[in-house]
């Protein structure tokens, strides 16, 4: 779902720090941390064609639940 607004340009600092301030209160400490949340590691070896096509047939498909994989030690 999406939405859209217009925001008149001369308001648009007071409406970031009234943003940021909500997003504050709404979440924690540890919501507000950067990660990036995977659905495995992959290694060298497991980059093939073959392991890609079946990471991409097991994938629901859809942008907000795509997986996302980790490459490790590549070289």
């Amino acid at each position: 779902m999406a939405a859209g607004m217009t925001i008149v340009a001369d308001q648009l600092d007071a409406f970031q720090s009234a943003f940021d301030a909500e997003v504050r209160r709404q979440m924690s400490a540890e919501q507000l941390q950067h990660s990036v949340l995977t659905d495995g590691a992959l290694s060298g070896q497991d980059f093939t064609l073959q392991v890609a096509e079946l990471l991409r047939e097991g994938d629901p498909g859809d942008s907000i639940s795509r997986s996302l994989y980790l490459m490790v030690s590549f070289l």
